[in-house]
């Protein structure tokens, strides 16, 4: 329990970063948010909402709320299988157990009746009845936990966060913000002007389809032009590249021709000097050898 809490106290301050913004077409717009524990009913602006099913997975990061419209909880029991409830609109009904299973319980309102299995809802006489938990030993030891609503709305990050209802001759949109495992956070918007269409605010901003068309042989255009100059830039890159490595290799023999001449050289004038130096010896011995015998 403290777990969803810290999680439901720090997602109320990026509610403002990650919930969608909302416009009417005339007027003001009016916004409440109230959070609602699972199996009780709270009041947010004009609408009584009841959550039946809340539900936040953390290692998908995925969050569901199953609310039900001016939705009231009764408990049914083998000894008192019957009840009556009242909406705001003032229209009632008497809810009634029928027969109940460890897996399902039979409910009926009027005349009309349904199977249901625990976890799940059906319509019956135009009401959104879900049986949210199912307590059965015998059938002298049943207990049944129902929500019971005009009308269902369903939200989920996976399908819809937010939804459209009709209720009192009004448009009202509600919310899913934050959900943990045992309540959730909603936002509920109307328009003070009754005949205002509410709407999403869209920072995109729609192309027809003769823009589209225009965009897609532009692109196709830029994508040829694009094509082309690489392809020239590649082909004067290769042919650059092609005259820097004859350039490398004229300048390669270029260097190789001069260190050989600059070798031959230097052995020709070494060569010289070692002659130079045999013919002024051999001239000293023979002098000697004259001065000598003279």
């Amino acid at each position: 329990m403290k777990k969803e809490i810290v999680m439901l106290i720090i997602c109320l301050f990026l509610i403002n970063l990650v919930s969608s913004a909302y416009i009417c077409s005339n007027g003001e717009i009016i916004k409440k948010v109230g959070e609602i524990e699972v199996g009780k009913n709270e009041k947010i602006d004009q609408l009584r909402l009841g959550l039946a099913k809340s539900d936040y997975v953390s290692v998908v990061n995925y969050i569901e709320a199953y609310l039900s419209l001016d939705g009231q909880m009764i408990f049914l029991t083998d000894e008192i299988p019957s009840t009556t409830i009242e909406f705001l609109d003032g229209s009632n009904y008497n809810i009634t157990l029928l027969n109940s299973t460890k897996d399902w319980a039979k409910i009926e309102i009027g005349e009309d009746s349904e199977k249901i299995d625990e976890g799940y809802a059906q319509s019956i006489k135009s009401l959104d009845v879900f049986l949210m938990n199912l307590e059965y030993s015998n059938s002298e030891d049943i207990n049944v936990q129902l929500m019971i609503g005009q009308d269902k709305i369903f939200l989920s990050d996976r399908d819809e966060l937010s939804k459209k209802i009709q209720y009192n001759n009004r448009t009202f949109l509600v919310e899913l913000q934050v959900a943990s495992d045992n309540d959730a956070l909603f936002a509920v918007y109307r328009c003070k002007n009754n005949s205002a269409i509410i709407s999403e605010i869209v920072d995109n901003v729609e192309i027809n389809e003769t823009q589209l068309n225009n965009t897609e042989n532009k692109t196709i255009i830029n994508e040829n032009n694009l094509s082309l100059e690489n392809s020239t830039k590649n082909e004067i890159k290769d042919i650059n590249i092609t005259n820097i490595s004859q350039e490398n290799n004229e300048e390669k023999e270029n260097n190789e021709y001069f260190f050989f001449v600059i070798s031959f050289f230097v052995a020709f004038l070494l060569g010289i000097i070692v002659v130079v130096i045999v013919i002024v010896r051999n001239a000293k011995k023979k002098a000697r050898y004259l001065y000598e015998n003279s």
